[in-house]
């Protein structure tokens, strides 16, 4: 009767500890534990829930909510990006969208930080949808780096990935002088919004994911700290099924991780049995 219950506990608690990035509190929170915040950027108010969804080369989908863990393969395609707020004055706005690597090629040792894995400019949402606004890139040209997908060392502990929305005052947008396309390392995303000509940046949304080029599951939990980098302790659970989570399924938000792994030690004993 016991293992029968297991099951029920389970789906009763999930709900619990599964979340998309809806609370731009607990974003800011999540930023700050992570220290990306203000290290890697200024600090700064979130406007709104960024909703960045990657989907694998299966079709399976991976919402992001902030420090979770995703694998190589879920994040090797550029993700879809969308606004949640139900402010009308998004419409037809300029968004200029990035993400960055502040740990490469190690969180010790960060001497080719930041890594730009994507620049694109001119993202606009033309109306609301399923409550949220959804950003596309209104120009090809617009794309100022194309996307990477992340590749940290076998050696090193999870890198952190920070996607970011800036509003744009203008369409378009010009690198400033000195700007390679082709070399993606010792950028600084703060240093290049400050130096673009014609334009200012406003930011307005970010989140992040970790990933390590060890973990196929998206199961590398970053729950301690050396120094001032996130550094992985060890590894959570395994998923129940012995597969990554499936297709659609929502990950476990930062603030849910420590709850969850404290779930599964309670029941991990009563499954075993």
């Amino acid at each position: 009767m016991m293992l029968a219950a297991v099951p029920a506990i389970i789906l009763i608690l999930l709900p619990m500890v599964y979340a998309q990035d809806n609370d731009t509190a607990a974003v800011l929170q999540a930023l700050m534990n992570a220290k990306i915040m203000p290290s890697v950027i200024p600090a700064f108010t979130p406007a709104f829930p960024v909703e960045v969804v990657f989907t694998d080369n299966t079709g399976s989908r991976f919402p992001v909510t902030a420090g979770e863990n995703l694998t190589l393969s879920q994040t090797a395609n550029l993700p879809s990006f969308a606004l949640k707020s139900n402010n009308t004055q998004i419409i037809g706005k300029p968004y200029l969208l990035a993400m960055i690597d502040p740990d490469a090629p190690t969180p010790q040792n960060p001497n080719v930080s930041e890594a730009r894995h994507f620049l694109g400019a001119d993202y606009v949402s033309n109306g609301l949808t399923d409550g949220q606004f959804v950003l596309t890139n209104q120009s090809k040209t617009a794309t100022l780096t194309d996307y990477l997908g992340p590749g940290p060392p076998a050696t090193s502990p999870p890198h952190r990935y920070i996607i970011l929305c800036y509003l744009q005052h203008t369409t378009g947008v010009t690198p400033p002088a000195g700007f390679d396309p082709t070399n993606r390392f010792n950028f600084n995303i703060t240093s290049f919004v400050n130096s673009v000509q014609g334009n200012n940046f406003t930011l307005l949304g970010a989140t992040f994911f970790f990933v390590s080029a060890n973990d196929t599951t998206g199961s590398v939990a970053p729950n301690s700290t050396t120094g001032n980098t996130p550094v992985a302790s060890g590894t959570a659970p395994p998923n129940p099924s012995g597969s990554s989570t499936p297709s659609g399924a929502i990950k476990l938000s930062a603030a849910a991780t420590a709850v969850s792994w404290s779930i599964v030690a309670v029941l991990s004993p009563i499954l075993l049995l």
